[in-house]
């Protein structure tokens, strides 16, 4: 990649650097095409705009593909490197009409494979872990939009947070580039400073019911709360009585959680429940403020791992005060619901 940045610098200032009177010559840029196509001993196939089209090069042009390639760049001509029945051919478009072509051929790649150093069409895709997946494909469409040479497009998969991103080897690889300087977890606040000679006070930690039927259950319980002293703790959310009292049968519940899409996952060596997609009117979004990509860790110490829907629904029924770990983001967050 470095050398076709060098050679298209090159080619770019070489006005410049050719003094007055040099040779050029005039060529139609199909013979210019077979040219370049010869050295990679492939056929070639005519973008119908390109008919007729001129060029002019200069007369000591080395005769190197990549060289061409680039040259041609300068009068919005593409050499697109693909593969018809595992053979190498060359296709030649005038770069207007790139973003109508369709390539069926375009071979797909996960994100950490390594990709072709050809100018072919590649598909990657990309799996967003800790910004907004929506964020990412706003900010790559944007770019796309005003790229002469796009011929590809990006795609945003809802709940799975994928991205398909289909361009040239190049451009995909500057794509990709983007979503990883975006998609990265957000920062710890820092704890402020002790004052030098002055001993840190001793965390205070939350009550917990001591009375545990699950002595493991109660062992999680106090490791969480020795740790809730590191664990931004947020504003008490209120819940209606209403609310609870809709929902406080176990089939209410599970209608409830049919406005939305999760799944089990593992989170630090244990299991957890993921939300993908939630509704726009959800009460898990517009009562609960759950947002989507949230991972439930635990909800008053007793762990949450989507299996144990009905065990956890027996344990907390009657109780006013729910207190719910997540990880949004890569941030871990105490929400304490209160109904009233």
């Amino acid at each position: 990649m470095l050398r076709s940045i060098i050679l298209a610098l090159a080619i770019l200032a070489w006005p410049l650097a050719v003094p007055a009177g040099a040779q050029e010559r005039e060529e139609d840029v199909h013979d210019v095409v077979r040219r370049a196509a010869a050295l990679k001993k492939a056929p070639v196939v005519f973008d119908e705009a390109l008919r007729g089209k001129k060029v002019v090069l200069p007369a000591d042009l080395p005769n190197d593909y990549e060289t061409i390639r680039i040259a041609l760049q300068v009068f919005a001509i593409e050499l697109v490197e693909d593969e018809v029945a595992g053979k190498p051919i060359i296709k030649a478009y005038l770069q207007r009409t790139l973003p109508t072509v369709v390539f069926e051929h375009a071979p797909i790649f996960d994100e950490d494979d390594p990709l072709p150093e050809a100018n072919r069409v590649i598909t990657v895709v990309y799996r967003v872990r800790h910004c907004d997946a929506n964020q990412i494909h706003a900010a790559i469409r944007g770019i796309m939009t005003r790229d002469p040479r796009r011929c590809g497009n990006i795609i945003y998969f809802q709940g799975s947070e994928t991205l398909l991103i289909t361009d040239f080897t190049s451009t995909v690889r500057s794509y990709l580039a983007v979503a990883r300087a975006l998609d990265r977890p957000p920062e710890r606040p820092s704890p402020p400073p002790t004052p030098k000679g002055e001993p840190r006070p001793p965390a205070e930690k939350p009550g917990r019911d001591e009375k545990r039927d699950d002595r493991r259950d109660g062992k999680r319980a106090e490791r969480e709360g020795a740790r809730a002293d590191a664990i931004p703790r947020a504003f008490d959310v209120y819940v209606p009585e209403a609310f609870l009292s809709k929902h406080r049968e176990f089939e209410a519940l599970v209608e409830l959680g049919s406005t939305a899409e999760g799944w089990p996952v593992a989170k630090d060596g244990r299991k957890a429940y993921m939300f993908g997609r939630i509704d726009e009117r959800s009460p898990l979004k517009t009562v609960l403020g759950l947002q989507e990509g949230d991972i439930i860790l635990s909800v008053n110490g007793h762990p949450v791992t989507g299996e144990n829907g009905r065990e956890l629904h027996e344990r907390l029924r009657g109780e006013k005060r729910f207190e719910v770990l997540i990880d949004r983001q890569g941030l871990l967050i105490l929400v304490p619901y209160v109904v009233r």
